[in-house]
């Protein structure tokens, strides 16, 4: 509850606490000191910065360990820094636009000055390049010629060297930014609660492993699928209306404070559940996330405690009526005792 780190891609702060040391969330993010003062339970920023400037797409949200004996409460931030790796992709396309530009222009130029006896070394440079085109291995460039051919061959060595550095580059970046996109839908798949996302038109984006469980659908059925699909009549009906009426007007019910609606399982089952909703604003429009919790046993829990109740009251009335009667069937016998006496 304190913020402090029990995991980070920096192993150095987690569990500070237990070396007498802080690492918390709010100081490395300080604009989430406000969202734990208000504990707030679950907040989107297009643009959180950390304390040395660096703005990340993120997602906060405290997740209740109850559920699982445990009194504390864990608070969960997922962060993903988008623009940084574009930008990175972006620079390495425009450079190997550039090395491909530069690449025909040299080529060009070589075509206007060739001789006769540069034709074998030519070749030599063009299985180089076609080999470097299948396996990435720069091989057979003559190298050790002192002539025009040689400073051609070393040419072309170094911009290859240039265009397979570039390629690992791009290559580790995606692999980075795949790393991080299956991290954060392990961590996703790993919370209690079903967590679903869809756009403006209600396209269902992305089905947790808790709402497969919850509503029993498969995920890879559901990418695509409107989320109507999801919800009884007359809800399901009036869905699109409710979607409308928040893009044009920003207000609902539902949105950044929940709700308990019913939902709809695969086997026709109708259940309660509470329903929270955040949205956040992306180039492609809106995405709505909805954080859904089944309250079935909460219902019935708390049907039981009515009827327990009741049944208490009941019980004491009927109580209450007995003891009268018995008080005035005691009392009438009673009554001819004085009257024998005298």
């Amino acid at each position: 509850e304190a913020g402090d780190y029990l995991y980070h891609p920096d192993n150095t702060m987690r569990y500070g606490f237990e070396f007498d040391k802080q690492f918390l969330m709010q100081q490395q993010f300080p604009s989430l000191n406000a969202v734990f003062t208000n504990n707030v339970e679950q907040q989107a920023y297009s643009e959180l910065h950390d304390a040395s400037g660096v703005g990340y797409f993120a997602l906060y949200r405290t997740i209740d360990l109850s559920v699982f004996g445990s009194p504390h409460t864990l608070r969960l931030l997922l962060h993903f820094n988008s623009e940084d790796i574009l930008s990175e992709l972006q620079y390495f396309q425009a450079r190997n636009i550039l090395l491909a530009i530069g690449l025909i222009f040299i080529t060009l130029s070589i075509a206007v000055f060739i001789s006769r006896r540069v034709v074998q070394p030519l070749v030599l440079i063009t299985q180089a390049v076609e080999q470097f085109e299948s396996n990435k291995e720069i091989l057979g460039l003559p190298l050790d010629a002192n002539n025009e051919v040689g400073v051609l061959a070393r040419s072309f060595n170094n911009l290859l060297l240039q265009i397979k550095q570039a390629i690992a580059e791009q290559q580790a970046a995606h692999l980075q930014a795949q790393e991080t996109s299956d991290r954060l839908t392990s961590i996703v798949n790993s919370a209690a609660d079903a967590i679903v996302s869809i756009d403006e038109l209600g396209n269902i984006l992305s089905f947790n492993l808790a709402a497969t469980r919850m509503f029993g659908y498969q995920e890879s059925r559901m990418i695509g699928q409107n989320i109507m699909c999801l919800m009884p009549e007359p809800y399901a009906s009036e869905h699109s209306s409710y979607m409308l009426k928040y893009l044009k007007t920003g207000s609902s019910s539902v949105m950044g404070t929940g709700r308990e609606l019913v939902g709809l399982k695969s086997n026709g089952e109708i259940f309660a559940m509470h329903l929270a909703v955040s949205s956040i604003e992306t180039k492609s429009g809106l995405i709505f996330t909805g954080v859904i919790r089944d309250i079935t046993l909460n219902k019935e829990a708390e049907k039981a405690l009515i009827a327990a109740k009741e049944s208490a009251e009941n019980t004491a009335l009927h109580k209450t009526e007995f003891l009268a009667s018995m008080s005035h069937e005691i009392r009438t016998p009673m009554n001819g005792v004085p009257a024998a006496a005298k």
